[in-house]
This record gives structure tokens, C-alpha cells and sequence, in this order.
């Protein structure tokens, strides 16, 4: 098949070069978002606008200007040879939980299937790698029976409890997500790389914002947690001393609106001091799977069963417990309102790159027509798993090819 021309209208260009422009966290990304109907316009504004409006640095408004939208091809080919798909804020597959976020990501690189999150019961767990024998038993025992039940964990990818928790859902026959701190290729963590593997295999994910190669800078990790806590319902910390980074995941998720349980343990033990603390700032406790579960069975009763799982309900004892008064459950805020950016009045030129189709993408184009099919039957007719048929039609659609709709269907692109 020839090469094809890169979609003049496809935005995917114009979000990884603000993302390379502003970096990883930027709250700018929402206000850019907010003020332009495509980034392509708010690129055409070029220096002269962006340095009217007062919002940028002077090493932004450079990185503005000396990174094109042609420089991320490398990028974006990168995620085509290793099967990772690209998930921008206006694709109708980006999670819409992460778009109430002040600093949602620009991009999103995906390794795996991360299905439709926004309908599931997403479960941070984390604490910290230097677990002890009682954490690990709870992180794996809690873990494993909220993903048999039907809720997914999410973790980070890390050693100790991160580990724990992914390994949990993964044997109870589950599905679970991997938020990385670095590229999802990236040589840190060597050691989980198999675990990571098997993550995708069996129908989870991994993902990270930053693209693939990119190294885990020194303010990664809380830049990281905020998706993290964002992409969950709720977020349970198992063990975490006193300075632990789950805390700052903790933290995210009060400030994000989600809700915090943790894990009381021994008032002697340094890894306890972190979920005691919490526990007595509000956070629930949590002394099995029930207790987080049941703050969302009524919610999705399509997604959790208790009954599969073997999880009862705390039985009635022969002398009625003293009445505790739960936490007050966390409201969730209100997108932050973005900043007022002026429209653009000068032009720039379009990225040009053309991307040669692989013959995965080959396959995946014959299997498309023009009414909606989903992606996993998509993936059938082609004969590929449904990871590898995301990252070809990333392909497609940067070739103008296909056009991704609600539900992850997906049909040819029609010529307007």
C-alpha cells in the first residue's frame, strides 16, 4: 500500500508538541484546550500571540516556537513499532474522568487495552516498596478479591506493594493497570518488565505520559500519582511510613474528589504511620475487600459481584458494635475554569510527515467499513489481539484512514 498523507485535520501532531512544549503536568494544556476549538488554530497564532496573552514563560513561548508538530513523528512512529496506541483529550476513547483534572495529560501512550474505564470500577493501591510480611498479605489478599469481584486495580508499576497488587488482580483472573513514571520502554524497573507483559496479555494496561524512552526524571513520581488517584473511583494505601509517596497519591485523591481508605496497622510499626494518620484525617478504614466495594456496588452493580468473589457482608455478631460515624465521603470538584487566551492572526504551515503502513494496519483496514464496529471484533477479523489492533489504528487514523467513535468503535473515515 502507498504511503499516505498524515490528515491534515488530525490533531494528534498538535497535542505531543504541546506536550513537548509545556512538559508533562502543565495546567496550561487545559486553558490551551479550553480557549480553541483545535490546537491547530492556537498553533497558527504563532509567537507574536502567545506572548500577547501574558500566560507563558519566555522558556515556554521558545519551546512553543522551536519544537514543530513534524518533530513528534519520531515519536509517533515509536509507539507504531512497539504496538502502543496514542490517546489525546479530544479522542472519544481518552478517559473522561481524567479531563477533571486542572493538569489532564496532553497525552496519553498505551500499551494494552484500557477498555472502557470511565463504565469500570478503577481501585488505586499503592504503599510502599519496602513492605512488610502484613503488607504484602493484605495487599494481596484486598487486591486480588476486588479484581475477582469486577474492579480493576491500578498501581504504579513499582516494587513492594505496587507489585503486589498488579501480581493480585492478575492471579484472582482479573484486569490491571500499570501508570508509569517514565516511558512505558524506558530502562527503569527492569525487573517488572515481565510483569508488565503479562499486564497487557491478559487484557489490562500500561500506560504513562511520557513517550516512549523517556527516563523518570526526579518529579516523575507525583507528577505520575495524580493519574493515578484520577483514573480511580477511590484510592487504598496499604502500608506507607511517614514521608511515603502513597501519601501524595492519597493526597491527589482528596484533592481530586475521589474517595481514600487505608489500612490501619500496629502504632509501632514506621510503615503504619502514614495509613493511621490518614485514618484519623478521615480516610476509611479498611480491614478487607468488602469495605471498599461497598461503597460502589450500588453505583455498578453491572461491574461488581460480590458473589463471585465470595465476598459476605460483615455478618450481624451476637452483641451490636458500638456505632462509628464514617468519613464524610469527598465531594468531587468542579473542572477548573480555564484562563482566557486570545485567538490567533497569523499562520503557520501544517505538518507534512507521511507514515508507511504496517501490515498490521493493512489487515485492520480490510476489516473496516463504514458502519461502527467494535474494536474487539475488529480485532477478530484481523487476527491480531486487541492491544496490537489499538496501536494500528493509531495508524489509520493518523493516516486519515479510520475515525474512532463513542463505545471504542471505529469505522472508515468518511471524505468529506
Amino acid at each position: 500500500m502507498r504511503k499516505c498523507g498524515v490528515d491534515r485535520m488530525h490533531s494528534m501532531y498538535y497535542w505531543l508538541w504541546l506536550q513537548r512544549a509545556l512538559g508533562v503536568g502543565s495546567r496550561k494544556v487545559r486553558a490551551v484546550h479550553s480557549a480553541y476549538s483545535t490546537l491547530e488554530e492556537f498553533y497558527r497564532g504563532g509567537r507574536t500571540l502567545w506572548k500577547e496573552t501574558g500566560f507563558f514563560t519566555g522558556q515556554e513561548l521558545r519551546r512553543l516556537e522551536e519544537i514543530t508538530p513534524q518533530s513528534v513523528t519520531p515519536i509517533i512512529k515509536d509507539c507504531i513499532r512497539l504496538h502502543y496506541h496514542i490517546l489525546t483529550p479530544d479522542h472519544p476513547q481518552y478517559p473522561k474522568r481524567l479531563l477533571t483534572l486542572p493538569d489532564y495529560p496532553a497525552a496519553l501512550y498505551v500499551w494494552g487495552d484500557l477498555c472502557d474505564v470511565d463504565d469500570e470500577v478503577l481501585i488505586a493501591v499503592v504503599g510502599t516498596r519496602g513492605c512488610t510480611p502484613y503488607g504484602r498479605q493484605v495487599a494481596l489478599q484486598i487486591s486480588a478479591t476486588m479484581a475477582k469481584a469486577g474492579a480493576v486495580i491500578v498501581s504504579g508499576g513499582a516494587y513492594g506493594v505496587d507489585t503486589i497488587a498488579h501480581k493480585g488482580a492478575l492471579e484472582a483472573g482479573g484486569r490491571t493497570i500499570a501508570v508509569l513514571a517514565g516511558g512505558i520502554n524506558s530502562g527503569q524497573l527492569v525487573g517488572n518488565e515481565a510483569l508488565r507483559r503479562r499486564v497487557v496479555e491478559q487484557q489490562g494496561a500500561v500506560l504513562s505520559e511520557y513517550p516512549p524512552g523517556a527516563s523518570i526524571g526526579r518529579n516523575a513520581f507525583p507528577i505520575r500519582n495524580r493519574l493515578m488517584s484520577g483514573l480511580s473511583l477511590g484510592t487504598l494505601v496499604v502500608e506507607a511510613g511517614e514521608r511515603s509517596g502513597a501519601l501524595i497519591t492519597a493526597n491527589w485523591a482528596n484533592e481530586q474528589g475521589r474517595d481514600v481508605f487505608a489500612v490501619p496497622g500496629s502504632v509501632m510499626s514506621p510503615t503504619s504511620l502514614g495509613c493511621n494518620r490518614l485514618i484519623a484525617q478521615g480516610a476509611k478504614p479498611v480491614a478487607c475487600a468488602y469495605d471498599i466495594l461497598e461503597e460502589y456496588i450500588d453505583l455498578y452493580p453491572h461491574r461488581i459481584s460480590l458473589k463471585i468473589a465470595g465476598v459476605k457482608e460483615a455478618a450481624s455478631p451476637t452483641t451490636p458494635p458500638r456505632p462509628v460515624k464514617p468519613p464524610k465521603r469527598q465531594q468531587q470538584k468542579k473542572p477548573a475554569q480555564p484562563v482566557s487566551i486570545p485567538k490567533p492572526q497569523t499562520a503557520f504551515a501544517d505538518p507534512q510527515e507521511t507514515v508507511e503502513l504496517t501490515e498490521g494496519a493493512k489487515a485492520l483496514y480490510e476489516a473496516l467499513n463504514d458502519l461502527p464496529v467494535h474494536i474487539n471484533d475488529l480485532a477478530a477479523a484481523a487476527k491480531m489481539p486487541v492491544h496490537e489492533a489499538l496501536s494500528a489504528m493509531t495508524e489509520l487514523e493518523i493516516a486519515g484512514l479510520a475515525q474512532s467513535l463513542p463505545g471504542r468503535r471505529f469505522c472508515r473515515r468518511r471524505n468529506e
